[in-house]
């Protein structure tokens, strides 16, 4: 029986030593095992691997030397009583000691990884040491990159935001905290659309399909929502973050102030539209009223005339060259100035807008306005008006519809969207941004709003909300 269970001892522990030699060889990282004079006794396939050296007949005391090894400064050459192994015959239990290796084959070095503990016999009295190294230059050098890049955001005068790819906020510079009035610690772990203005459109998941596509940056402008509750226009740019093999493991965010251009920009478009305007009256009122008065001196001369003579003829010709001269006029001053100062000004251009759609495309085209809307700033109107303009345009030219609906409401603030039942936008429409949705685009921003847009194969709807429509 002792016999027997000698033999099951025997085949047990020929057993575990093939499982451990199978694990030892099959593993990636280096491993060694030397004894306390400090020779080597083995060492797997992966030691080559990762020192490119065999350390098998090297003498100890020339190991360091023999595989070009270095304490972290990269200058000093490691004695070899550094040596994980040898640290673990003297009864230290090393942990993730790094190395810095320099050879001939590799002038660049690479970082690597020590663990070594002792090897006891059954009486406890340590007879060698298993060493383990691991090649760590990769994460070395993205802590490096890690750590520029978090002083390069701290030290920065813009506002800057490192963000997660699922979108939170993982660093937060001064510069941030001064343009918004957020500390580090009020933000740092939460999602970055809590900075986001209601209403406004949350631009991040674009951002980040444009930087997966390979676009290497997307910018765009938007409302932001700072710490006292007050809103900020800011311009925002998202750039990538990329680990060494090229995957996206975070964006930055850089975020500047725009209120003082977007205070000129609405200055000189007042202007403009001040002067549109005044240009339209002029065009209708002047120039529309001498013609008026030419018609009627043109009609008082005919009836002068012997009805079919020559000269009743040609004043016949020039009164409808004066009517349709008149037709043109007016066309030109709603081109100019479609929406009138009054209140109400809107709702009729919208219903000119549908009624001359339909007329000229014969599309169905109508205005739904359930409330009363009253916009009062005509340049806040006049922006509202040519976005719809743009959007009927663009749904006539190009989603080949049956039916297009301008809808206008005033339902915390106004909001006027342009919805067809075409055949939708390209895929990459939105993101590419024709000169007409940039145009929409910076229009709606011009009146402190923001554009949406939502297209399927069944349709396309474009919105623009405005929550303060007194903005100027």
């Amino acid at each position: 029986m002792k016999v027997r269970d000698k033999e099951f001892e025997r085949r047990d522990a020929s057993a575990q030593h093939h499982l451990l030699e199978t694990l030892v060889r099959s593993t990636t990282d280096g491993i060694i095992v030397i004894d306390t004079s400090g020779r080597v006794l083995l060492q797997n396939p992966a030691w080559l691997d990762v020192t490119g050296d065999s350390a098998i007949g090297v003498p100890p005391a020339r190991i360091p030397t023999h595989f070009g090894l270095y304490r972290v400064d990269q200058v000093t050459l490691l004695p070899s009583e550094e040596l994980a192994c040898h640290r673990a015959l003297c009864g230290d239990n090393v942990q993730g000691h790094e190395i810095f290796q320099r050879t001939a084959k590799r002038p660049e070095g690479r970082w690597l990884s020590e663990t070594a503990s002792a090897l006891r016999d059954h009486a406890g009295a340590v007879w060698g040491a298993v060493g383990v190294v691991r090649d760590v230059t990769k994460a070395k050098r993205a802590d490096l990159i890690q750590a520029r890049l978090a002083a390069l955001v701290q030290t920065n005068v813009l506002a800057i935001a490192v963000l997660q790819p699922d979108g939170t906020i993982q660093d937060w510079n001064p510069g941030a905290e001064r343009l918004t009035g957020y500390r580090a610690d009020e933000v740092i772990g939460r999602p970055a659309r809590v900075l986001r203005a209601p209403g406004h459109v949350d631009y991040f998941e674009r951002a980040k399909v444009a930087l997966l596509a390979g676009q290497s940056d997307y910018t765009y402008e938007t409302v932001g929502l700072n710490s006292d509750g007050t809103l900020r226009d800011l311009a925002v740019t998202f750039a990538p973050i990329k680990d060494q093999i090229g995957d996206l493991i975070g964006l930055y965010a850089i975020a500047t102030d725009i209120r003082d251009r977007k205070r000129v920009e609405q200055h000189l478009a007042t202007l403009a539209n001040e002067e549109s305007q005044h240009l339209g009256r002029e065009l209708h009122d002047t120039l529309g009223q001498q013609l008026t008065g030419i018609a009627l001196l043109t009609e008082a001369l005919k009836e002068q005339m012997d009805r079919g003579s020559a000269a009743a003829t040609l004043l016949t010709r020039i009164g409808t060259a004066v009517e349709q001269a008149k037709a043109q006029i007016r066309t030109i001053a709603n081109g100019v100035s479609p929406v009138d100062i009054d209140t109400h000004g809107l709702v009729i251009a919208l219903e000119n807008l549908a009624h001359n759609t339909h007329r000229e495309h014969g599309i169905e085209c109508r205005l739904e306005c359930p409330d009363t809307v009253a916009v009062a700033n005509n340049l806040v109107a006049t922006q509202l008006y040519y976005i719809a303009r743009e959007a009927v345009h663009n749904a006539v030219l190009h989603a080949q519809p049956r039916r297009v609906v301008i809808e206008l409401t005033d339902r915390r603030g106004i909001r006027i969207a342009v919805r067809d039942d075409g055949r939708g936008l390209p895929p990459n429409a939105e993101r590419s941004g024709g000169m007409g949705l940039n145009i929409m685009r910076y229009r709606c921003g011009l009146v402190g709003g923001a554009l949406q847009i939502d297209s399927t194969s069944g349709g396309t709807v474009v919105a623009c909300h405005i929550q303060n429509t007194n903005k100027a």
